[in-house]
């Protein structure tokens, strides 16, 4: 649950761990535990229906509107294909990733060209493609993320089965 919290929070600039970030992603984080704790029997999230049928049907409609597994898959596809190290002088990457044609263009940006930067982020997010996502990731931040998630790829994908699990 961990990795998928870092990847949408990385990925979608929100800061979920700390209660921040949009509603809808909060509430399919707070259903998708419930429905883990339903299946392991275990106490659910306070503010989820007790009902598993509500909890998978919330969890459904979320999962559905949020695009989760396509979004997760992407976003887990990009990470993996930042640079390892800074070969480029960047300090940050505009990372421009297209769930439907399924194309990755990833821009090194030196600290003078930040502002260009985004500029450029913001016109990608301006268009409003809900299959476009657009993020500038600090080399700083995608390095953090695979140093404390070295099995990523892995932890991403079991989420995804988890919640194909959940919903089906």
């Amino acid at each position: 649950m961990d990795t998928a919290v870092e990847t949408v929070s990385l990925f979608s600039g929100q800061a979920l761990k700390s209660s921040g970030g949009e509603a809808e992603w909060r509430r399919f984080f707070a259903l998708m535990s419930s429905a883990i704790a339903l299946r392991e029997k275990q106490p659910l999230v306070p503010g989820t229906s007790t009902e598993k049928a509500k909890v998978i049907e919330e969890l459904r409609r979320l999962t559905r509107k949020l695009n989760v597994q396509k979004a997760l898959r992407g976003w887990t596809y990009a990470l993996k294909r930042l640079p390892a190290k800074n070969v480029t002088n960047a300090v940050a990457f505009l990372v421009v990733l297209d769930l439907k044609a399924w194309t990755l263009n990833t821009t090194g940006i030196k600290k003078e060209e930040l502002g260009k930067a985004s500029e450029s982020y913001l016109a990608v997010e301006k268009a409003a493609n809900p299959d476009v996502h657009a993020v500038l990731v600090s080399l700083e931040s995608a390095h953090a993320v695979r140093s404390a998630y070295p099995n990523y790829y892995l932890d991403a994908t079991t989420f995804i089965n988890a919640l194909e699990f959940a919903i089906r």
